[in-house]
């Protein structure tokens, strides 16, 4: 077996996602061992991913801004609800890889009741929650965006 990119070196390696063969540059060029055409797919969805977490929190700030500015409360009221609902998303995210963490145990043993705890429970701190997560979110989206255009575009 002779390497995808390097048809002239013989595989030491091989993809983990397409299974394609992977010279010694190669192998050890990504964690875990990728070809670059899977890499590139790879980097190019974390990069759509990363635009689309910035876009939905640019519509919901405007949605929000444009919903205190009907209310008449002010410019400055309006900012604060537009940017409560941009971190909403950020807040239920970070709520829930929380719950991921400490295991759902409690919520087994009264399945229903527990699940709409959880999630009225999730639903009051989002907002809360958000008005932290959401510039960390936003700093870690833009820096996935730039990797993966430096990953794709070298």
């Amino acid at each position: 077996m002779y390497c995808s990119v390097h048809p002239n070196q013989p595989a030491v390696g091989y993809c983990q996602s397409c299974g394609g063969g992977l010279c010694y540059s190669c192998f050890h060029a990504w964690n875990p061992p990728t070809c670059q055409h899977c890499a590139n797919v790879q980097f190019a969805r974390q990069r759509s991913g990363n635009r689309g977490i910035l876009v939905a929190a640019a519509v919901l700030f405007v949605i929000g801004v444009l919903f205190g500015l009907g209310s008449n409360s002010g410019l400055l009221v309006a900012l604060a609800v537009g940017y409560v609902l941009a971190g909403f998303p950020a807040g239920w995210a970070s709520l829930g890889s929380l719950v991921n963490r400490r295991g759902r145990t409690v919520f087994l043993i009264l399945p229903i009741v527990g699940w709409l705890l959880l999630w009225v429970i999730r639903f009051a701190l989002s907002p809360f929650v958000g008005i932290v997560a959401l510039p960390i979110r936003i700093v870690a989206a833009i820096k996935g965006v730039k990797k993966a255009d430096k990953a794709l575009h070298g």
